[in-house]
């Protein structure tokens, strides 16, 4: 699901951070390969034109994130999770 992703991305993102900032690099590619898997999984989730279509006000839907794949239930914990994963990798995810 979509939130059990975010919520595990978030805490990868924690133990990456943690592990850089105690210069600890045994298991760093592997955390990083994860995270970057659970944010391809996490964008796959996210609503966008085609997957709203037939929702009522599909302009509302646009760029959210449901419960998960065959599931149209949003709230925002699940967003909230979601945006907190991606901007808590952003940082090292650019370099």
């Amino acid at each position: 699901s979509s939130p059990a992703a975010a919520t595990r991305t978030e805490g990868l993102a924690a133990a990456y951070k943690l592990c850089k900032k105690a210069n600890y690099d045994g298991d760093l590619r592997n955390i990083f390969e994860s995270i970057k898997l659970g944010i391809n999984f996490q964008l796959q989730t996210q609503y966008g034109p085609a997957s709203v279509m037939y929702f009522g006000d599909p302009q509302r839907f646009i760029g959210s994130f449901g419960s998960n794949l065959t599931e149209a239930t949003i709230r925002i914990d699940f967003l909230q999770h979601n945006m907190s994963s991606f901007l808590n990798s952003y940082e090292f995810i650019e370099d």
